[in-house]
């Protein structure tokens, strides 16, 4: 219609499955690979981006712990997100590296963050002290967390979350929404929705007290926004914030 026109391709995602190529695609940003926990405890090679800045990493939970490393009939409702914290390190430990954006969407995951605070050096123990074990269910018994060999990095983190999504919609819990497509069963549902809410409660009350800015746009991954309490985090909706990115970038 327009022979004259200038055609330029424009990769988006949305925090999803997608979002580090996305934003780091030739030639204002590079991709590197690294080893990691999957989602299901078994290694899998994840991707982080580096951004033409030099000092602004993306990583994406859907790369380490996403329903792509996972095959439909594998699926499991306890699963692990510890492979995320594991890419978080590593894009962390980056020379030069000050501010990385954390894309939650497209997980495998329901642990509401706990595998990657446990790749952080975090203790998640019950009222006895003992380390709980992997997986959401476990967090039922949350009683204390022991940071005293929390592994920290000078880098600030932001989150992009897919869409809007609260803990419950029109009567709804987001476990109800998305657990069945993660392998939870109507009965892992109600158990997996009573130990995030349990979770919650403990980690809205640390949060009351660190730098937390909270924004819509959260929806499933929401909860795995409060596991990363003890730094300064921003939260964004992953659509707009990557459009922005990428449309500066080409414009």
């Amino acid at each position: 219609m327009w022979p004259d026109a200038d055609c330029i391709s424009l990769p988006v995602a949305d925090g999803g499955e997608g979002t580090a190529a996305a934003l780091a695609r030739p030639p204002v940003g590079s991709l590197s690979c690294c080893p990691v926990t999957g989602p299901l405890g078994e290694p899998v090679t994840a991707r982080w981006a580096l951004l033409g800045d030099g000092q602004t990493a993306v990583v994406e939970l859907a790369e380490a712990a996403g329903l792509m490393q996972v095959s439909p009939e594998r699926r499991d409702p306890e699963t692990t997100t510890r492979g995320v914290g594991e890419l978080l390190l590593a894009a962390a430990r980056h020379p030069g590296v000050r501010h990385i954006i954390v894309g939650l969407g497209g997980s495998a995951t329901n642990d509401g963050g706990a595998g990657l605070l446990r790749a952080l050096g975090v203790r998640l123990c019950d009222r006895t002290g003992n380390d709980l074990p992997e997986g959401g269910a476990a967090l039922s018994a949350l009683a204390t967390v022991d940071t005293s060999i929390y592994t920290s990095t000078p880098a600030r983190w932001k989150s992009l979350s897919p869409v809007t999504w609260t803990i419950r919609w029109r009567g709804r819990a987001a476990q109800a929404v998305f657990g069945p497509q993660k392998g939870a069963t109507p009965a892992d549902v109600a158990l997996l929705d009573d130990a995030l809410r349990h979770a919650e409660r403990y980690w809205r009350e640390q949060a009351a007290r660190s730098p937390i800015r909270r924004v819509q746009g959260q929806r499933a991954a929401q909860r795995r926004r409060c596991c990363i309490c003890s730094r300064t985090l921003f939260c964004a909706p992953g659509s707009m914030s990557c459009w922005t990115r990428c449309v500066s970038r080409s414009i």
